[in-house]
């Protein structure tokens, strides 16, 4: 293998190497036993079946536990959902929800939008498979 070709696949591979990390366990993903120690670490959740989860009113976050807009109580006063921006207290539920044109999005409200969006892995995952093919394809 030449020098040049050596060095377009180091490259590839630097490129795409979040390919090569160990990925973290969610919080679904991570075995208890049933004393439930292993969620322990996990602040707002509990061993459910051999696994954690998050506890009512929590909305699990890749690694984490976060409360959810709409599991956060209130009363007719709202003052609660105040620290929420874009919602208001649903006194009929006595929980926070978010107002019209927002959506619910973790732990708070986001505008809702028709865009399209496309996740940094999916894109670093195609440009590195591109640098692989061109890296390559004097041997196919």
């Amino acid at each position: 293998m030449s020098i040049d070709m050596m060095l377009k696949l180091f490259v590839a591979i630097g490129l795409s190497c979040h390919l090569c990390v160990a990925a973290v366990p969610t919080v679904s993903q991570t075995a208890c036993t049933a004393n439930g120690n292993e969620c322990s670490g996990i602040p707002n959740s509990a061993c459910v079946s051999t696994k954690c989860k998050c506890n009512a009113g929590f909305i699990e976050t890749t690694t984490t536990c976060t409360k959810a807009v709409s599991g956060t109580s209130c009363t007719k006063s709202g003052n609660e959902c105040s620290s929420i921006a874009n919602s208001a207290c649903d006194v009929t539920n006595s929980k926070c929800k978010c107002d019209s044109g927002f959506k619910e999005t973790v732990n708070k409200c986001t505008a809702k939008s028709k865009a399209t969006t496309v996740s940094t892995t999916t894109i670093t995952t195609l440009f590195g498979a591109t640098l692989l093919v061109f890296a390559f394809r004097d041997l196919f």
